[in-house]
């Protein structure tokens, strides 16, 4: 399912702002490719998606997408890593997990979950 646009405008411009247009940007839980649509510009942008039909919907809008369950998946380092709409999807102790390894593999780190979740 496509998540909502609420609040993306805002960290689009955030994105902008701090992240230069030449890093390296992982997508986890890439959906339907919303991330890719909204940061086109920025070249070098991976996903990390688990759902087959999702795989290979987005196959070809990032310069690699590995169909990988985030708890599983291993990377050496990526300048952002956005988890957008994927965190509570997660048992918290797998969300926390997979959250410390971000932190010890990204520079910064994006997370967006629903609304007053």
């Amino acid at each position: 399912m496509a998540s909502t646009n609420l609040g993306k405008n805002e960290v689009v411009r955030w994105i902008h702002e701090h992240i230069p247009i030449d890093a390296e940007i992982l997508d986890v839980g890439a959906c339907d490719g919303k991330w890719r649509g909204l940061l086109g510009e920025y070249p070098n942008m991976d996903a990390c998606e688990i759902y087959a039909p999702n795989v290979h919907r987005i196959n070809g809008m990032y310069r690699e997408v590995y169909w990988s369950d985030v708890c599983d998946f291993k990377y050496a380092h990526y300048d952002l890593a956005i988890f957008g709409d994927v965190i509570e999807h997660l048992s918290i102790p797998r969300a926390q997990a997979v959250l410390e390894y971000a932190k010890q593999h990204a520079s910064t780190i994006i997370v967006g979950v629903p609304f007053l979740y």
